[in-house]
């Protein structure tokens, strides 16, 4: 502690967001617990080697066995970034591509629907996955059964 029985505080660094109080050394740090970010790094890299692979049984025809991946990727992404992250709406755009294959146009269209205007609030307009991702969408909603008229204009 310093003079006054305040503990250390050191200056945050750069880029770091989040407070960290260590009772064990009474030390505030802008740092993550020991361990944390090691661990949320390893499953958000577990999960990438995951993506990769779904994308490569895709190419080998085997859509069924890519969709089961790219779902447990999804929720894995989902609860481990968030919805409003970007490999959250990678993910959420390889799932909804797979469903589309597969013609479960209704599943895609209602996990993109609520995708997609965050993707464009988040990303921008111009953005290739948001393009990407405006697609598919459109793609669901054209193809769905029972498309109306509203869904035809919302698709283009």
């Amino acid at each position: 502690p310093h003079a006054g029985g305040c503990p250390a505080v050191t200056p945050p660094a750069l880029g770091m967001e989040s407070n960290y109080y260590d009772a064990a050394t009474g030390v505030y740090s802008w740092t993550e617990p020991p361990g944390m970010a090691a661990q949320q790094k390893a499953e958000q890299n577990r999960l990438s080697a995951s993506a990769e692979d779904a994308l490569w049984l895709k190419r080998a025809n085997h859509i069924e066995d890519a969709l089961r991946l790219e779902r447990d990727v999804y929720f894995g992404f989902l609860k481990l970034l968030g919805e409003e992250h970007r490999d959250t709406f990678s993910a959420a755009n390889n799932y909804a591509d797979s469903l589309f294959r597969l013609q479960r146009f209704e599943e895609a269209k209602t996990l993109l629907r609520k995708a997609v205007p965050m993707v464009r609030r988040l990303l921008g307009n111009d953005n290739y996955l948001t393009l990407m991702m405006r697609w598919n969408y459109a793609r669901a909603l054209y193809r769905a059964d029972g498309a109306t008229l509203d869904d035809l204009r919302e698709a283009v």
